[in-house]
């Protein structure tokens, strides 16, 4: 299974407008996209690495590392590109892709 994970940081004033946003109309964009047959949203509480700012870090869940480069090469960048055109510099993000190990049987 592959992660693919993306940590956002927004100006406290622009966060419950951003979250909204993602909730109501950036995630049901990439979910329809079928490339992910899940996500996960959560929001670092500790430790803070600004206190001017909040920090969330999204993680869509794929089989395949190929869904994840078709959704790049064919998606992305109208999605992402929706979002900095909203919240331009109040924004700053930062991927990584990961790989999880199937889980022994206990």
């Amino acid at each position: 299974m592959i992660i693919y994970s993306i940590t956002y940081s927004i100006n406290n004033p622009q966060a419950e407008e951003w979250l909204s946003w993602l909730k109501e109309t950036h995630l049901p964009r990439v979910m329809s996209s079928s490339y992910f047959f899940r996500f996960t949203l959560q929001e670092l509480i500790d430790p803070l690495p600004d206190p001017e700012r909040r920090t969330f870090n999204l993680q869509f869940y794929t089989l395949e590392v190929h869904n994840l480069y078709e959704y790049w090469d064919e998606d992305a960048h109208i999605l992402d590109g929706a979002m900095e055109e909203r919240f331009g510099d109040q924004l700053s993000s930062f991927e990584t892709v990961m790989k999880r190990f199937p889980q022994p049987v206990q």
